[in-house]
């Protein structure tokens, strides 16, 4: 077989499966990679440059700090509902095409799941060059005529932990309770708003020299950078982006753009009751009780405000 088609084989096997969880996921459109328009391209020139990150200035801190300051930012906005973990990884499937008999599987591995606060989930380390590294470890288990539960196995941030450590973290419990909620979001693209937007409200509150923010806003801007050129590059023919990978910078586009346009109004507002009216919408997509879209319509926020060029040079030069 050729090499051009194993590749297109694997690639298709990558988006079968990926097409399959968000679905379970509630995800009812958004699975396509969107084309960049003049806008997003003139975005992409105006951050090209950005200055380095001053990550040398930030405090360190021990992984129960970490645990503690997060909880006490929940505590304070929202009320979190518990989540099922994963005790027993070894059972756990690695795809759909491992799954001989989804049915015994389903039971295997749901009998080792324990409803839990997301404050249990175990935080792996990982050693990496990037600060803004953090995943939210989950799957979905398969059954035959079952419902498909969403499990989490742990959340994995960069080794050297800091106060930048807390919005990334804050960014991945947020994953916790909306993930946890099938269809709490029908677009795919609009999958990181709320954990962006989080991210940023808790940078704003641990910092009031707003320096904390500012970095957390570069480094947006910066992976922001990153998803237009993978992304212009797939819509060019490169083949070695994957549709699955193009799929995923395309969602992380909208996702920032909404979330930076979102916290704007949120940085912005001129009543206290502004701010509470948006954080209690979040606490009801949390509970199920509404979507982003929902959310994102009552606010009238797009895409396209998020890549307002003002509103890119206010949020970079505070």
């Amino acid at each position: 077989m050729a090499i051009n088609s194993i590749k297109e084989l694997l690639d298709n096997q990558e988006r079968e499966i990926f097409l399959n969880n968000q679905k379970i996921s509630g995800y009812r459109s958004g699975l396509l990679p969107k084309k960049l328009n003049n806008q997003y391209l003139q975005l992409f020139k105006n951050i090209m440059y950005l200055p380095p990150n001053r990550l040398q200035e930030l405090t360190s801190i021990t992984e129960e700090e970490l645990r503690f300051i997060t909880q006490e930012f929940y505590k304070k906005y929202f009320k979190l509902h518990d989540i099922q973990i994963l005790n027993n990884k070894n059972s756990y499937p690695n795809s759909i095409a491992d799954i001989a008999n989804r049915s015994k599987t389903f039971e295997q591995v749901t009998g080792g799941i324990s409803t839990l606060s997301p404050f249990y989930l175990p935080i792996h380390y990982l050693h990496t060059d990037d600060p803004m590294t953090a995943i939210t470890e989950k799957g979905i288990i398969y059954g035959d005529n079952l419902e498909s539960p969403i499990i989490f196995e742990g959340i994995s941030l960069c080794n050297n932990l800091s106060l930048l450590s807390i919005p990334l973290y804050t960014h991945e419990i947020s994953h916790t309770q909306t993930e946890s909620t099938p269809g709490y979001a029908e677009d795919y693209h609009n999958k990181e708003v709320i954990a962006i937007f989080l991210e940023k409200v808790a940078a704003l509150e641990l910092d009031s020299t707003n320096h904390l923010l500012h970095l957390i806003e570069k480094m947006r801007y910066r992976s922001l950078q990153e998803n237009i050129k993978a992304l212009n590059s797939f819509h060019n023919g490169d083949p070695t982006i994957s549709s699955t990978a193009a799929i995923e910078s395309s969602m992380y586009i909208e996702s920032t753009l909404k979330a930076e346009k979102l916290f704007d109004i949120y940085q912005n507002a001129r009543k206290p009751k502004e701010k509470v009216r948006i954080l209690s919408a979040i606490q009801n997509i949390f509970d199920g009780q509404m979507t982003v879209e929902e959310l994102l319509q009552k606010n009238q926020v797009t895409a396209a405000k998020g890549a307002d060029l003002s509103l890119t040079k206010r949020h970079l030069s505070k």
